[in-house]
Parts: structure tokens; C-alpha cells; sequence
């Protein structure tokens, strides 16, 4: 309504811009693919795609993409079976057609199967056959190559068979002599049905001599009566009886004669030792006898002499120690830490330097558990094979400290 009351009409025109449009072709090879305002289209096909202008108003995009297919093409080649081609392939090879788009050229080969043959053939033991320069004397089946006149393989089965001597035995047993000191056999060859060898054996059983066994000991100017034979030093003596089947019988006697000499032997004594000779021990030096009998009553006279060792050579047995020269890190289970194995020293602390004097490593321990080392540096890396230096410090069996060292070498 206007100031009189009366209708004002007030009108708007609005006026729609048409939306906005453009097409793109574009074409690509096979396989390929594009990127239109987040969409990936990798086929033949029109696509259209809608954007925003600066106004705000629709622009539409029409993509007409062309795929373009891979040229290829093929031959056919025959060829022999051979190692480089043992079955039929193709072999085929990638090119650049005139759009740069892959074109495939491919050579199918056709592989001739080689020819076969058969033979059956039989020949006596210890004959043979030659097959192309091959020399076959055991039952089986050959394969043998051969090239026809085209150049290809002809491959001749031989089935070889080995004809069996035949063979007969009989057994005969008989006493050990001298024209039969052991057991033996008797052939004689004829031929069978095949011309082959045929063999009739006899075997002959040696019956072993019966034997028998004695232990004797007698004192020291006695003697023992066998078979109307004297023995009087200590030895393993053979005697030959009859049994009831006129076959040997073979007596063994082991005859020991207990010497009643002196018998002289030495030990060296070290501070706390004990040495027992018989039912006796001894903690000093000096020189003993003790007179012993046999179960045969015969006398026998030791005598000992114990000297001192000396302060060197027993110091050495209770610092005795085994130091590997060499380890191998490499966690199969076999030498794979450096330690020192020994029953009588404590080993309180390990320093391992390398070859310019710099220390790599140390480890220490109670005495209880000898220290060892793994082959790593201390901060845990992997050090390399080579020659090391090896410094220990310990305390030997009789309470004496030591230092020792040497050389270790660790192998990767």
C-alpha cells in the first residue's frame, strides 16, 4: 500500500545464467588412466564432471577418453626339442607403436617331440651290451640319444636284462686239517639252457677246534706239567688233545710267574699331601719298604722313596688351568664364549684388549663363576675376527695370587 492506501507493486526479474560448458578428448594407451577432479576413469566412455566458478554457478566438463588397445601380432616357428627348449613357449618382445603405446610382437615355438624306440636284449652275468659308445652290464632300462637326419632327437629305450648264473651247493662238514684248515668252497662250472654258466658248489664247514681256557700263576722258580710238557715263565702256551670225534682240542694256558723281586718307585710329595702305599700312608719324605704276599704266597718287596716337589713345581698343580687359544661367537653352541676351564684356581677378573693396547672389554666375579666373554665390545657391539690380548687375575689353590696372560683369537 502507497501513503494513499491504494496498491504499490514492486517486481524482481530474475535472470538464470546458463551454465557453462566445455568437452576435452584425449586418448591414452592401455593400461593408462586419468584424473578429472578427484575421479580416476581408465576406460573408453564420455565423462562429464561438474565444477564452481567464481560466481558460483555450475561449469560442466565433457571428457571424451579414448583407451587405446596394444597392437600385437605372432609367428609360429618348429623347432627340435632341445635343454633350451624342452616344451613348447612363446616368447614374445615389447615395442613402441606410432602413439608410444605398447605393441607386442610374440614368436610362438613348437617343439617336435623326439622320436622313441624300444629294444629288448638278455645276456649271461658278467656279459654286456655298448650302445652308442655305452657300456651297460647291469639289468635295467637305457635311454640313449641318437640324432635323425632333420637334426632332431631319437631317443632308444634298451631294456637289458642279466641272465642269473644257476647255482647249486651242498654242504659237507668235516674236522680242521691241514688240507682243511678253514671253511671253503668247491665249484665246477657247466652251462644251462641259455648257454650261460651254471655252478655246482660244495661247501666245506670247518668244524672249529674245540678250545678252552686256564689261568695259573705260580711263584717264582716253580713250574706246571701240560700234556707231558714244562712250563716255567709266564706266557700263553697251546696244547692240542683229540676228542672222541678225533677233531682238535685246543687247551690255552696262561701261566703268570710272580716275580719275588724288589720293586722300586718314586712320588713327589708337596706340603699337605698324603701317599698311601698298602694299608700305610705317609705325609713326609724319606724312603720306605713294605713287603707284600700274593694270593699265590709269594713275597714281594716295594720300595718307595718320596721327595719333596719343590716350591715351583707345587705352586704349578694348584694354579693348573686350561686357556682356549681360539672361540667362535656364532651361537651354534660349540665354543661360543672365551672362558678358562680349571678345577683348582678362582679367576676374579677378564680384560680383553685388542691390538693397540686399548681395553675392549673387562668383567668381574666372585671366584665362584669364572668371567667370560661373548666376543663384544663393552657397550655391546659386534667386534671383528681377529687377535686379541687376554689379561687374567685370580687366586691359586693354595691361596698364592696370579696374573697371566696371552693371546685369543676370535673367528666369525
Amino acid at each position: 500500500s502507497n501513503r494513499f492506501g491504494c496498491d504499490s507493486i514492486f517486481c524482481k526479474k530474475i535472470i538464470v545464467a546458463p551454465a557453462k560448458t566445455s568437452q576435452r578428448d584425449t586418448a591414452v594407451c592401455f593400461g593408462q588412466r586419468i584424473l578429472v577432479k578427484n575421479k580416476i576413469y581408465a576406460a573408453s566412455g564420455s565423462y562429464k564432471d561438474t565444477f564452481q566458478t567464481v560466481q558460483f554457478c555450475d561449469s560442466i566438463l565433457t571428457t571424451n577418453l579414448t583407451i587405446r588397445a596394444k597392437d600385437s601380432s605372432q609367428i609360429v616357428q618348429n623347432i627340435c626339442r632341445s635343454v633350451a627348449f624342452p616344451r613348447d613357449t612363446t616368447l614374445c618382445q615389447t615395442f613402441s607403436n606410432r602413439f608410444g603405446c605398447d605393441s607386442i610382437f610374440c614368436k610362438k615355438i613348437i617343439v617336435a617331440p623326439a622320436k622313441t624306440s624300444q629294444r629288448d636284449t638278455a645276456v649271461c652275468f658278467g656279459q654286456r651290451i655298448l650302445v652308442k659308445n655305452k657300456i651297460y652290464a647291469v639289468s635295467g632300462s637305457y635311454k640313449d640319444t641318437f640324432q635323425t637326419v632333420q637334426f632332431c632327437d631319437s631317443i632308444l629305450t634298451t631294456n637289458l636284462t642279466i641272465r642269473a648264473k644257476d647255482s647249486s651247493q651242498i654242504v659237507q662238514n668235516v674236522c680242521r686239517s691241514v688240507a682243511f684248515p678253514r671253511d671253503t668252497v668247491l665249484c665246477q662250472i657247466f652251462s644251462n639252457r641259455f648257454g650261460c654258466d651254471s655252478i655246482f658248489c660244495k661247501k666245506i664247514i670247518v668244524a672249529p677246534a674245540k678250545t678252552s681256557q686256564r689261568d695259573t700263576a705260580v711263584c717264582f722258580g716253580q713250574r706246571i706239567l701240560v700234556k707231558n710238557k714244562i712250563y716255567a715263565a709266564s706266557g700263553s702256551y697251546k696244547d692240542t688233545f683229540q676228542t672222541v670225534q678225533f677233531c682238535d682240542s685246543i687247551l690255552t694256558t696262561n701261566l703268570t710267574v710272580i716275580d719275588t723281586s724288589i720293586f722300586l718307585q718314586e712320588f713327589v710329595f708337596c706340603d699337605g699331601d698324603t701317599i698311601r702305599i698298602g694299608d700305610k700312608f705317609y705325609t713326609r719324605t724319606g724312603q720306605f719298604k713294605e713287603v707284600f704276599s700274593s694270593i699265590a704266597g709269594c713275597d714281594s718287596t716295594v720300595l718307595t722313596k718320596i721327595k719333596s716337589g719343590g716350591r715351583i713345581y707345587c705352586d704349578s698343580l694348584n694354579c693348573r688351568m686350561f686357556v682356549p687359544n681360539i672361540f667362535s661367537p656364532n651361537f651354534d653352541g660349540i665354543n661360543d664364549e672365551f672362558e678358562v676351564f680349571t678345577s683348582v684356581t678362582k679367576i676374579y677378573e677378564m680384560q680383553i684388549f685388542d691390538r693397540w693396547g686399548n681395553q675392549i672389554f673387562i668383567a668381574q666375579s666372585d671366584g665362584i663363576l669364572a668371567p667370560r666373554w661373548n666376543g663384544n665390545a663393552l657397550n655391546g657391539s659386534r667386534l671383528d675376527a681377529g687377535v686379541y690380548i687376554y689379561v687374567l687375575k685370580g687366586v691359586c689353590a693354595n691361596g698364592k695370587p696370579f696374573v697371566t696372560s696371552g693371546d685369543v683369537t676370535l673367528v666369525r
